[in-house]
């Protein structure tokens, strides 16, 4: 999963996660759910890397977020959020048919997280990372980096959002 970066992202990937790392403890405590959250922070780091460099997410980090989501949902009797992530997986599956363009790792992704945000959650974190894919888009369209054509890879943003869901919302 990690073996196939330059020394420079291996370093940027590890600082990132001891601070991430730090900061989820710090809010959450040592716990089964900071332990999980920081598993998670670390699999959208290498997911949004590799929607970067090849616009697709492999199963790989979907499905790992799948197998915490499905423990945090047993650890915290929250088994509503298996109803909550078929229902969101059908609603992007659906809006892709009439015309929503997203990814189909970028649905997966917002979709198993939903086991650990729950529909609210979830909501919450799509909004975020829309609207920060929406703010880049715009700057690089004024600054002629890209056109209204161009693709954004989308999971660096919802990762963002499903960050800022899981550490601050609940």
């Amino acid at each position: 999963m990690f073996s196939n970066y330059s020394n420079r992202l291996k370093i940027f990937i590890i600082l990132l996660n001891i601070c991430f790392y730090l900061t989820a403890y710090y809010l959450k405590g040592i716990s089964v759910d900071g332990f999980i959250i920081s598993i998670v922070f670390f699999v959208l780091l290498l997911a949004s890397i590799e929607d970067i460099k090849t616009y697709k997410i492999a199963n790989k980090y979907v499905i790992t977020i799948l197998v915490l989501g499905l423990i945090s949902v047993i650890y915290k009797g929250e088994y509503i959020n298996i109803l909550s992530l078929i229902i969101v997986f059908l609603v992007f599956i659906i809006s892709g048919f009439i015309g929503l363009k997203i990814g189909m790792g970028d649905i997966k992704l917002i979709s198993v997280s939903t086991l650990l945000l729950g529909l609210k959650g979830v909501i919450t974190a799509f909004i975020i990372g829309i609207f920060l894919s929406a703010v880049v888009g715009i700057v690089f369209i004024i600054s002629k980096k890209m056109t209204f054509k161009s693709k954004l890879a989308l999971a660096p943003y919802l990762t963002i959002g499903i960050i800022v869901a899981l550490l601050f919302y609940k």
